[in-house]
């Protein structure tokens, strides 16, 4: 009867012990678990951030596009007007020319 007891004794100490391992492992996993959804979070945040960023900088580049576009065409305008300048100096220079030969 005592073996029998002592059996079951060291059963349930084995038992015991197990259940313990168990759960030490479980809280490890748990802690693993509550880090990497941790790493997620901050990950997803600074995705978040990223693409914020993204959308900033491509709203600068749309403007500063529009900005070129619209220097480019200033400068079509001020060659035109350059041009007719140009025109006007030269005829009034040949008409000082031929007033000079008078």
């Amino acid at each position: 009867m005592m073996d029998n007891q002592k059996e079951h004794l060291d059963q349930k100490n084995l038992l015991v012990d197990a259940l313990d391992d168990l759960d030490k492992e479980l809280s490890t996993l748990r802690k693993q678990k509550q880090d990497l959804e941790g790493g997620m979070s901050s990950t997803s945040d600074s995705l978040s951030s990223t693409k914020n960023q993204e959308l900033k900088l491509k709203d600068e580049l749309r403007k500063l596009i529009e900005k070129e576009e619209l220097l480019g065409l200033k400068r079509e305008k001020i060659e035109e007007k350059l041009a007719t300048i140009k025109e006007k100096l030269a005829k009034v220079t040949k008409i000082k020319d031929e007033l000079s030969e008078v």
